[in-house]
Order: structure tokens, then sequence, then C-alpha cells
């Protein structure tokens, strides 16, 4: 996400590079649909579902999700893998 669209090419030049595929995703006001708590964050999407996800992003149940996610991430001794990470945000971000 970006306002700057030099900036934003330079970006995605450089993800691309790196062998990922880059998604403009809009303006910085709208960045706000890729952050912790939202459909796209942490949920490993393909491109077609990448760009569903971040349209269904809920402003208002964000930092609800965002909240309840880390607190079930920080219960003392709790242990997850990177597809348990992803599957309970899928889960509760849906």
């Amino acid at each position: 996400a970006g306002d700057d669209t030099h900036a934003e090419a330079v970006a995605q030049d450089l993800v691309e590079d790196t062998g990922f595929i880059a998604l403009a995703a809009g303006s910085l006001e709208d960045s706000w649909r890729q952050q912790p708590g939202t459909p796209a964050y942490c949920t490993e999407l393909t491109l077609p579902e990448l760009k569903m996800a971040l349209e269904a992003a809920d402003k208002v149940r964000a930092p609800q999700n965002r909240d309840a996610l880390i607190a079930k991430f920080m219960v003392p001794g709790s242990q997850f893998t990177d597809e348990q990470i992803v599957a309970t945000n899928r889960a509760r971000t849906a």
C-alpha cells in the first residue's frame, strides 16, 4: 500500500526480485486492510484469495480480532506451528 506510485513500483520490484508476487494494495489510508486482525494478515493466501481478503477486511472487527489472537498466542507455555498460526488467523478473521 502506498501513496507514491514511484515508491510503490520500487517496492514491488524488490518483492518480485525475491521471488514473490507483489500486489498493489491501495493507499496508505487503506493499509489497515492488511494489518493484524484482518483476513489478509498471516494467512498465506494465493493472489486471488489475497485480493478477496483485502476487500473483506472489517475496520471495526480488526482490532478485536487482533487482540483475541494475541491473547491466544501469548498464553504461557503455548507453542504453535506455522500451520496452526495460519489456521488460527484464518478461523478468527473469516
